[in-house]
């Protein structure tokens, strides 16, 4: 009896949450979400329109609220929290999907972060598996197996090397592409822009390395200059000794792999040396205002132009009803429109994962992950909304997602390619999102020729 009654009092803790959740415009993460209980992963009610009345689904937020990339946690956390409100208006399977618990990776470690989440609050969806997964995957793949869970949809799975993911017992699968086809469209466009000598940055990051590993050999292959390759330590406060070798070398331009802190510093260090009039290519991650109080305006403007890819986004209905609601939701800062690559990609994700988990019939792994497969795939309706999609799938017709960013053409890996757009700095430092688009077919033209392999193994 007491079971019975602290599963009703969880209930209506849950609905008050979600109720107050569609009520507030701001996106603020929950303080404390309702604890995880004995709720088990089971299918859902039969019906056409299942009410909201079955247990939650438990979402578990490998959150960035310290660290290199802390400043993005706000509008991480926000995509979820947007992306859950929009589901639990008609939630997958009947069972309302709990507030997020947004555990912060930069004070834990993505590897505690998950086990805090799975093992203490027994999540259902595992969301934002990134850089740190090999520290940890022996210990999920055997949770995988035991209990057939949880689900992994990531947008941060293209640090994930492209042979782990994409299967019932690992159910990786991501809403981006490979840090190699960021790479790529960074070293395609500064073809593009004349660039024939380059120096490579790379901060000592296992992904980041990996990028400066493909971009070394695919410069080669596009007949450009590879005049040195620096590599640097995160979190220093000045790279004056290795900027000077960029003067030294005077290259076309430098393309970096840092977070944005450390790009901008490095971007000062070089101007003030005597860097000026170069192509400079920096991460999506530095498209946002902390790369600017770093490196300065004044040593963005002293370039011939700064850049940096983002993915491209659609004229869509999807744009049109995502936009809209992001605008309504969050107070994004000038750096944080609708559009940039984040939210866009977050958004993407979760929709076809609520979908999937629908069409699945159950939250279990070995359901859902053919089931991501079926929806991105062609062949069924087009959707753009989460809404029209659970209710075909209800009517008992297939769909496909099309998406913010069109369709997610999954790998058997789970791994996506998209088009680019490399975006730059204005004068002023806001962000222009207009630029050279590197079509998905013109990478995978360089990526099919590289034989650099990455191993964390």
């Amino acid at each position: 009896m007491q079971r019975k009654n602290l599963k009703a009092l969880l209930m209506i803790i849950i609905s008050v949450a979600l109720v107050l959740a569609a009520c507030t415009p701001a996106a603020t993460p929950p303080v404390a979400p309702p604890a995880a209980g004995d709720a088990p992963a089971g299918d859902a009610p039969a019906g056409d329109a299942p009410a909201a009345t079955g247990e939650p689904i438990l979402f578990g937020h490998l959150a960035y609220h310290t660290g290199g990339f802390g400043f993005h946690g706000p509008q991480f956390d926000a995509s979820v929290n947007l992306a859950i409100r929009e589901a639990n208006q008609d939630p997958p399977l009947g069972r309302p999907i709990s507030p997020a618990w947004h555990v912060d990776v930069g004070t834990l470690g993505e590897g505690d972060a998950a086990r805090q989440l799975v093992d203490a609050h027994g999540v259902h969806i595992l969301y934002n598996t990134a850089g740190q997964y090999i520290t940890y995957r022996q210990w999920i793949l055997q949770h995988v197996a035991d209990n057939d869970g949880p689900l992994m949809p990531s947008i941060h799975g293209g640090a994930v090397p492209d042979k782990y993911g994409g299967t019932p017992l690992e159910p990786l699968m991501r809403g981006e592409p490979q840090t190699s086809e960021m790479a790529m469209a960074m070293l395609l466009d500064f073809y593009d822009m004349g660039g024939r000598s380059v120096v490579i940055v790379a901060s000592d990051r296992e992904e980041m390395m990996q990028q400066r590993a493909y971009t070394i050999e695919a410069a080669e292959l596009l007949g450009i200059e590879v005049l040195d390759v620096i590599v640097i330590q995160p979190g220093e406060t000045s790279y004056r000794a290795e900027a000077s070798r960029v003067v030294m070398h005077d290259p076309d331009g430098v393309i970096q792999f840092s977070h944005a802190g450390c790009s901008g510093i490095f971007l000062s260090n070089a101007t003030e040396l005597g860097a000026s009039d170069m192509l400079w290519y920096v991460e999506t991650n530095s498209a946002f205002q902390p790369f600017v109080d770093a490196a300065t305006i004044d040593a963005i403007n002293a370039q011939r132009t700064v850049r940096w890819p983002t993915i491209a986004v659609q004229d869509n209905p999807a744009w049109h009803h995502f936009s809209a609601l992001w605008y309504d939701f969050w107070d994004p800062r000038p750096d944080e429109p609708a559009h940039n690559y984040y939210v866009t990609s977050s958004w993407d994700i979760l929709m076809l994962t609520f979908l999937a988990i629908e069409k699945a019939g159950s939250l279990y792994a070995s359901d859902w992950v053919p089931a991501m497969y079926a929806i991105a795939a062609p062949g069924g309706e087009i959707v753009h909304t989460y809404l029209d999609g659970i209710a075909a799938l209800r009517a008992g017709r297939e769909i496909q997602y099309v998406g913010v960013v069109g369709t997610l053409d999954f790998s058997s890996t789970g791994t996506i390619n998209m088009d680019w757009v490399v975006g730059s700095w204005n004068p002023d430092g806001t962000p222009n999102y207009d630029g050279n688009v590197i079509t998905r077919q013109r990478q995978n033209e360089i990526i099919s020729q590289l034989t650099t392999e990455w191993s964390w193994d």
